[in-house]
């Protein structure tokens, strides 16, 4: 045993050498860093405080002030950190501007810009913001502020496809409009955007939410689809519309035109049509096409009775113990909560029945008021009248001036 122990001290001093010298290859061997940058050796630039510039083809391609950062020794990579009045060109006019992001990487061949944002808070700076040139009304170079502002966790802009993708808690904004979304593709060439993931719109005294967003720059247009629902706030007045689609503006005033499957909740009213105009300056609904309007007693709306149980067989009979007005056209007043219906307008309610040319409903008396060829039913007879009062919370129908009994068919 003594005999061996010169030969084991031997073996394990030389198994302590190995580790020793792999440890050491290990430090100074390259490898990547745990963000997936290169390591130091393959850098062939570093800079600190520093504005730089891209160009191709004799135009600026970009220009970024940056804290710091490296270029790699094959130069086609340039990494930045902490960039601030960052712009982006193509062909030479100003794309981008006012880029502000913890983290820019620049890959030259590919022609490829992508900035990311960061989680916490350094140099006092976090999110990734900048504004965008997303058509008609962009602004000179210079003044940004008439251009969309857009926040977001990571932006990728390609030269080639000119397009721009931005991802991770998007938020546009112009002027007084804010959207939200998940992720939007910009089609420069196109001046168009796709915006998408549990898109939400705000406006003053408007909110919106879709699956999809598409935006035409040259019309200024915003096409929604998917589950679009809209609430409407005036005053006290609160309107829910949900529609399949719906067309609107960049300048709200402009009429919002929507499409499919119309329903609209109101105070105690419900309705559905299959399609409608919310026009801002008139501060009122549209609706068009087979409008079915309830009108309840009382401020609340029974759950159990859904606007798309209207169209439901199974509920005649509750229809019948409530006030219903068919209309070709129905228009809800957004600012008093008030309603008028045009076009072969017919009133039922408990089993009476009444037909005119128009009825404007108030909302604060709760009384629908008929006129222009005024008929209501009394047992197998019309009677022709001046006009017929529907009281939905007393539940009465009165008629005035009746004139005539005959057969209407």
């Amino acid at each position: 045993m003594e005999d061996n122990l010169p030969w084991k001290l031997v073996y394990f001093g030389a198994i302590f050498s190995l580790l020793v010298l792999g440890f050491a290859y290990y430090l100074i061997s390259p490898h990547q860093a745990p963000d997936g940058r290169e390591e130091r050796n393959e850098r062939i630039a570093e800079f600190k405080n520093a504005r730089l510039e891209g160009r191709k083809g004799g135009k600026r391609s970009w220009e970024f002030f940056a804290r710091e950062g490296w270029t790699s020794k094959d130069q086609n990579t340039t990494y930045l950190s902490w960039v601030k009045n960052g712009e982006i060109y193509k062909d030479g006019k100003l794309l981008v501007s006012s880029l502000s992001s913890p983290r820019v990487i620049v890959y030259r061949q590919a022609d490829v810009v992508e900035a990311f944002g960061q989680a916490e808070k350094v140099f006092g700076l976090s999110k990734l913001s900048a504004y965008i040139d997303l058509g008609k009304v962009a602004a000179k170079p210079g003044q940004p502020g008439a251009w969309t502002k857009i926040i977001a966790d990571h932006i990728k802009y390609s030269a080639a496809d000119k397009k721009t993708s931005l991802a991770g808690n998007v938020s546009l904004i112009k002027k007084t409009t804010r959207i939200n979304a998940a992720a939007v593709e910009i089609d420069h060439e196109k001046q168009a955007a796709r915006i998408t993931g549990d898109v939400k719109l705000r406006r003053p005294n408007l909110a919106m939410s879709a699956e999809a967003l598409e935006y035409l720059g040259a019309e200024e247009q915003f096409n929604a689809a998917g589950k679009v629902n809209l609430k409407i706030r005036a005053e006290k007045i609160r309107t829910f519309i949900a529609c399949d689609r719906g067309t609107f503006y960049a300048d709200e005033n402009k009429d919002m035109n929507l499409y499919g499957s119309l329903e609209v909740v109101q105070g105690s009213k419900i309705a559905i049509a299959r399609e409608g105009i919310y026009a801002k300056q008139k501060n009122g609904l549209l609706l068009r096409g087979g409008t079915r309007t309830i009108l309840r007693k009382g401020a609340a709306i029974l759950r159990e009775e859904t606007v798309k149980k209207l169209d439901n067989p199974d509920v005649k009979d509750v229809l019948k113990q409530l006030t219903v007005v068919q209309a070709n056209e129905m228009f809800f007043s957004t600012r008093t909560g008030d309603a008028k219906a045009t076009g072969s307008v017919e009133v039922t309610q408990l089993g009476r029945e009444a037909r005119a040319d128009s009825a404007v409903y108030n909302d604060k008396q709760e009384l629908l008021t008929l006129t222009g060829n005024v008929y209501m039913k009394k047992g197998e007879e019309w009677l022709n009248c001046r006009q017929v009062i529907v009281s939905v919370r007393k539940e009465t129908f009165e008629a005035q001036k009746v004139t005539e009994a005959k057969f209407k068919l």
